[in-house]
């Protein structure tokens, strides 16, 4: 007798095909998580060396990466903190092929030479992975960046420079044209900030450290001694992805995102991942963001790094940001 053998029935392969697809659902989700997950430790581990190389240049320099903004001051180029961290991140050659005498105009922008001069333009080109989050989907070079802080509405058109997701901390800073208007002012709490007519970036003394209650400004950083509130509850770096708009928009960037200029350094008075003003190219409103869900990462002056959450109270993150007020951090 021949042996006959019984196929699968339409309903039958159909029944495979959904538990194929209910399990391809299940474990997708898990497999991006993993993948998140990497991109968030790479990220953390960037912003670990940075902050290698930040007291790896106090320990030489005596003070934390110099940031130099030269709108007002003298006839040398800006420069950003970044460029002179370079040698403490194992990029000591790039670094040496800037020239910091260089006062000719690269791509017809800038008030002097600096950062973007004929020599330094083809380097602040360059697109450095130790300065870019993984979890960032923007393009690694952006165009219509600000040579100068202060230099108005002048940018450098289709420049196609690097950029930088990490801003050094200016602190908690609410003057001039810092106030966001998204921004709430606190009304009470412990914590002290700086309002009102008070001196700032682009005012009085043109963003000396003197005017910022962070570790860095646009003119100069501190010295560790200077952190009295204690270097464990000081933020000196966090996540910055430069939104003009918000995180449902993330490839719209500001002026500020390119990492050789001075405006690698900001204000923490923006609160986490806010809403920023749509289409309205407003520097007031850069401050700390990440593609992470939830908030963003902050390394501290002693060298650790936490995520802080977007939820984080306003008083505890003026505390965080101030290097000598006397402000108790509490848990975040």
């Amino acid at each position: 007798m021949k042996k006959r053998f019984r196929g699968f029935t339409l309903i039958e392969l159909l029944v495979v095909i959904a538990i194929i697809a209910v399990l391809i659902a299940l474990l997708l989700p898990a497999v991006q998580q993993a993948r998140e997950s990497a991109r968030r430790t790479q990220c953390k581990n960037n912003m670990k060396q940075l902050g290698l190389a930040c007291h790896n240049y106090a320990d030489v320099a005596g003070q934390f990466p110099q940031n130099y903004d030269s709108v007002g001051r003298s006839t040398v180029g800006s420069f950003g903190w970044l460029v002179m961290a370079l040698p403490y991140i194992d990029m000591a050659p790039m670094y040496n092929q800037f020239n910091f005498s260089d006062q000719s105009k690269a791509a017809n922008c800038g008030n002097n030479g600096g950062w973007l001069s004929n020599t330094n333009y083809p380097l602040a080109q360059n697109s450095i992975n130790a300065f870019l989050c993984p979890s960032n989907p923007q393009t690694n070079k952006v165009s219509n960046q600000s040579p100068d802080v202060n230099s108005g509405n002048t940018t450098c058109l289709n420049a196609n420079l690097g950029r930088s997701d990490y801003s050094g901390s200016m602190g908690f800073m609410q003057v001039g044209w810092r106030d966001c208007p998204n921004n709430p002012i606190p009304s009470n709490g412990n914590a002290s900030y700086t309002q009102g007519q008070a001196s700032w970036a682009g005012q009085g003394d043109n963003g000396y450290l003197g005017s910022c209650n962070g570790v860095f400004s646009f003119f100069g950083t501190a010295k560790i001694r200077d952190i009295t509130d204690g270097t464990s509850n000081t933020i000196l770096i966090f996540e910055n992805h430069h939104w003009n708009i918000g995180k449902p928009n993330p490839s719209s960037v500001l002026e500020t995102a390119a990492w050789a200029g001075p405006w690698g350094v900001q204000s923490t008075w923006a609160m986490i991942n806010q809403q920023r003003n749509p289409n309205q190219n407003d520097v007031r409103c850069d401050g700390m963001s990440s593609t992470h869900v939830g908030g963003a990462h902050a390394l501290l002056a002693d060298g650790s790094i936490r995520f802080i959450s977007e939820n984080i109270s306003f008083i505890t993150m003026q505390a965080l940001s101030t290097r000598a007020t006397g402000d108790i951090v509490g848990d975040f």
